[in-house]
This record gives C-alpha cells, sequence and structure tokens, in this order.
C-alpha cells in the first residue's frame, strides 16, 4: 500500500511540474500544444497605466487550432472575448496575431493595459 502511495504521489508531482512548463513565462496563459516560447523575442515594460507584455511562440501545428484552443482556454481563465483573438481580464487586453508561414504557425500574445 506504502509503494502505491508514492507512485502515485510522484505522478501527481510530475504532471504538475510538466503542466507549469507550459505557460507563457511573461503571461499567466497556457501554451498551446506543439508551440514553444521564444524568450528572446519577448518584451517587458511598465508604463503608467499598466504594463505591456509582448511573448512570440512558434510551432508545428495548425493555426485555427492554435486559435480554437485559446477561444476555449482563455474564458476559463477569465478572460472575456471582444473580438477576434482578442479578450479583456481585470483591465488588460490581450491581443492574439496568429500567422502561418515556413510550415510553422508563429503566435505573438500582446498583453496592454485596456483602452
Amino acid at each position: 500500500m506504502k509503494q502505491v502511495l508514492v507512485i502515485l504521489l510522484s505522478l501527481i508531482l510530475f504532471a504538475g511540474s510538466a503542466l507549469a512548463e507550459s505557460w507563457l513565462d511573461q503571461l499567466d496563459i497556457p501554451l498551446a500544444e506543439g508551440l514553444v516560447e521564444d524568450a528572446a523575442a519577448g518584451t517587458v515594460f511598465e508604463t503608467a497605466t499598466g504594463r505591456v507584455v509582448v511573448v512570440e511562440a512558434r510551432g508545428d501545428v495548425a493555426a485555427t487550432t492554435v486559435e480554437q484552443y485559446y477561444v476555449r482556454v482563455l474564458p476559463e481563465l477569465g478572460w472575456r472575448a471582444i473580438g477576434a483573438n482578442r479578450f479583456l481580464r481585470d483591465g488588460e487586453a490581450l491581443t492574439l496575431a496568429v500567422t502561418r508561414g515556413d510550415g510553422q504557425t508563429r503566435v505573438i500574445f500582446r498583453l496592454s493595459p485596456e483602452g
């Protein structure tokens, strides 16, 4: 019985760490499966009205799959859709620019103060 508990605990910890690795570093949103964040392409700074964050990710996944993923997941995290690939939450606006080229989908996440 003790071995079963140790195995279950190990699986839970492993699953938790795997989930933690699939979130964007500067934003509190998950990366769609198949995307990898390009940490060198990111920008973060504060303005008088709030933070501005630009993060880029890319991967070999269909652009429509990525868009559908975020339309489904972001409202679960408190984001309200206000247009195609545009969301609001707590005074911040999140825009996703999803493009496809050279066999890869590129997503630019732009977070800025609402307005």
